[in-house]
Parts: structure tokens; sequence; C-alpha cells
């Protein structure tokens, strides 16, 4: 009788961004590992098999119950495990040691990306990022965004004046506001009118008496 299945495990790989997709080998390539396999180091085998790491590669091979040829026994390059102290980790492109804190987490053998959060997201291009962004937060597409962008004409829907927020060196694009509440996109704002929005919890009674306020002492 197999082993019941732990809710909390269950309950983990539900989670967005917890949950690892497995590796997908084709026909050719699997092909290409039994025929060369047995009498190639595994560094010709990275070059021969460029979608996948060599660790998937000696996986793969012992899922399929392969041996390296007699003359071939070494061919595996050595992997001696390097001694971090607790709690750090060596990101696998700018091989820097960090803290786990700077590594997203991903369900995979330590339970961390493999690189750290600054080579990941160099690793991901902006137009994805947002793209992503978009439609998780908002469950917008970049286009509805421009559309509505150009409907605005280009400026806050408050304030009528363009973003001038500088970020990274450019100036920032207006943001997304949304009731709360339902999720609904009213709109797009400039930082400073979004800010202020929450600041007010978005309140129509405050919203008015913060106006009446001002209107009182402008004179």
């Amino acid at each position: 009788m197999p082993a019941p299945k732990d809710p909390e495990r269950l309950k983990l790989h539900r989670q967005p961004g917890t949950y690892r997709k497995r590796e997908y080998w084709t026909e050719e390539e699997i092909e290409i590992l039994k025929t060369h396999y047995p009498t190639n180091s595994i560094g010709q085998m990275e070059k021969l098999l460029p979608r996948h790491p060599e660790n998937s590669i000696g996986d793969k091979a012992l899922d399929l119950h392969l041996t390296k040829a007699e003359g071939h026994k070494m061919a595996l390059r050595p992997r001696a495990k390097e001694a971090l102290p607790n709690g750090y980790k060596r990101c696998t492109n700018c091989k820097t040691v960090k803290k786990l804190e700077h590594f997203y987490f991903n369900q995979n053998r330590n339970g961390f990306h493999s690189k750290c959060i600054i080579c990941y997201k160099a690793a991901v291009s902006v137009e994805k990022r947002t793209t992503r962004y978009f439609k998780r937060t908002y469950n917008l597409t970049p286009e509805v965004y421009h559309e509505m962008h150009e409907k605005q004409g280009g400026v806050c829907a408050i304030c009528k004046h363009p973003e001038t927020q500088i970020r990274h060196g450019k100036v920032d694009r207006l943001v997304v506001d949304h009731n709360h509440s339902n999720g609904n996109v009213r709109g797009l704002l400039c930082a400073k009118c979004n800010q202020a929005l929450g600041a007010l919890q978005e309140d129509p009674t405050r919203i008015k008496a913060l106006l009446q306020y001002v209107e009182q002492y402008s004179s």
C-alpha cells in the first residue's frame, strides 16, 4: 500500500514559483545519450546536448541504466562538494558566495535557485518580466496597458501630468491603479498621486475633507 501523500508538501507544490518542472528530453536527445555516453566524457556530452547540464545528463544516464565502456570509466568529471558556511550558497553564474537571502526560493535539491537574485533578474529580459508582472498582478497584457497609456495621453489620470520619478536612470512608467476590493483596473497614475491615494486609504470622506481643508486655507 503506497504511503499517504504529505498535505503540506502538496500545498507547497501548489504555491506559485515553488514547483520545479521535470526536465524534458526529446527522443533525438535520448538516442544521442545512448549512443555517445558510454565512450565520451561528460564535457563532450554537454557539447552534444547543450540544453542539459552535467547533473541532468548523469541523472538521465542512470535512469536509462547506461554505463561507461571499458577504458572510459573515469570520463566523468569528479564533483567535490564545496564546504560553505551554513546559510551560504555559491551562485553558478557569478561564482560569488552569498547568503541564502540573496537567492530566490526554488523546489530543487537545497531549496534555492542556483543563480543569485541579481544574476537571475539579469538573465530574464525586462519585457518578459513586465509581461509576467502585469499578468500576475492585474491580469493585464502589455498591449492593454499601452492602449490605456495612449488614451490618457501619456499623463496621470488624476493630476494630468506625466511621470517625473526617475528609477534606474530612466523616467518610470505610470503605475496601474486598481480597486483593492475587487481587483478591477481603474487607470494609470503617477507615483505621487498613487502614493497619496494609498495614504488616504482610498476613502472618499478623507479625500473630500482634505480638499475642503486645502481650499479653506488657500486664500
